[in-house]
């Protein structure tokens, strides 16, 4: 008589296209032995499945997608892109992404608008419906506190990081942001940047209305 796990199959996998189906395939039948495992006997029509959302559905919904199959399969797998690869889109000019829910955050905004007199920023709400799809690459920083910046060639930056690169674009802050750089300052930054993060709902001195704290200028690219 069969136990239950001799009835599922061995291994259920999800990803985000077509493409990555057949690596998926090619990895688990033909190359198993350079990733140091078992033969896996997948069908890359109906042991390999694609996310509808793609990368991003991949990452954010894997569980409640792959929950359905769990009496079928003994394991699921889901191979997440790498943030090196075409998947990153370059912006027009960098992009500035920020808590558009946080009054302190709002007001942060509002001081780098007005020393960004060239207006060489994208200034966009995390919450923008779709963000993530529109830049797949800031779900490396998912887990991470703090505004994200996307520079030009679609690298990102996180938290103190973040002010770093805007401030080293605006005037005369340039000419002193280098102190950045240096390790003990840099290390201490970072620290303090954190502390401010998880804090700044209780640092918020803003008392205002969702329409006179939003940012004016355009928060989308064009």
């Amino acid at each position: 008589m069969k136990t239950i796990d001799q009835e599922r199959k061995d291994l259920i996998v999800l990803v985000a296209d077509s493409q990555q189906k057949q690596t998926v395939a090619t990895l688990l039948i033909e190359r198993h032995q350079s990733l140091g495992i078992r033969q896996v006997p997948v069908d890359i029509n109906s042991d390999i499945l694609s996310h509808p959302r793609h990368d991003p559905g991949v990452f954010h919904e894997a569980g409640d997608f792959l929950s359905v199959f769990a009496q079928q399969y003994q394991y699921a797998l889901r191979r997440i892109y790498s943030m090196q690869t075409d998947n990153t889109t370059k912006p027009t000019k960098p992009v500035i992404i920020y808590d558009g829910e946080c009054n302190f955050c709002l007001n942060g905004i509002h001081r780098i608008q007005n020393k960004d007199q060239a207006d060489q920023f994208i200034y966009t709400p995390k919450q923008t419906p779709d963000l993530y799809e529109h830049y797949p690459q800031l779900e490396a920083l998912e887990s991470k506190e703090g505004m994200r910046f996307i520079d030009a060639s679609g690298k990102t930056y996180c938290g103190a990081d973040t002010i770093y690169q805007i401030y080293k674009r605006l005037g005369k802050y340039r000419y002193i942001t280098w102190l950045y750089l240096v390790p003990i300052v840099r290390t201490l930054m970072k620290g303090a940047y954190l502390i401010i993060a998880k804090n700044r709902s209780r640092l918020s001195k803003l008392d205002c209305e969702s329409e006179t704290c939003s940012v004016e200028r355009g928060l989308n690219e064009n």
